[in-house]
């Protein structure tokens, strides 16, 4: 069996996971079936990083939730970590949810001494897999931030 993608052919023992057509793919002659698929070369980036809490003020203890927005679905495996600027302090906050979405939430508890009229990224490595992984569908790894300019919340 010959499989072709964007004009390259492998037999079918290059291929790690040969394709199942079940009659989706068209019959070439002399025993070969076309199969296209198409890669997904570009890893995610992040787009923006939000809140969906209400700004204002917030006691000691209070969780605010903060959502990193991805330009794909992702899927995490383990407790990945964002890094913001606190006022005083680098808060480090855990990952809580968003797994297979494009959005990944993460909790901000507010400490004593916070004090910040906006939660700012702390740098371009504030996301961190802290032995986790943050990837897409095809296996590409998103491990930090393209730019921390404006992405505050």
């Amino acid at each position: 069996m010959l499989f072709r993608s964007g004009g390259s052919s492998y037999a079918a023992s290059s291929v790690v996971n040969p394709v199942h057509t079940q009659g989706y793919a068209s019959a070439t002659g002399n025993g070969q079936v076309v199969v296209t698929w198409y890669t997904d070369a570009i890893a995610p980036t992040v787009s923006s990083i939000t809140s969906t809490a209400v700004a204002g003020t917030y006691r000691q203890g209070a969780s605010v939730p903060v959502v990193v927005r991805f330009s794909e679905s992702v899927v995490v495996t383990g407790t990945p970590t964002l890094q913001v600027n606190a006022g005083t302090r680098t808060a480090t906050l855990s990952y809580t949810s968003g797994s297979g979405t494009s959005e990944l939430t993460f909790a901000y508890t507010v400490a004593a001494g916070d004090a910040t009229a906006a939660l700012d990224i702390a740098s371009t490595s504030a996301l961190a897999l802290a032995g986790g992984t943050i990837k897409d569908r095809s296996e590409e790894h998103t491990s930090e931030l393209q730019s921390h300019s404006d992405l505050v919340c």
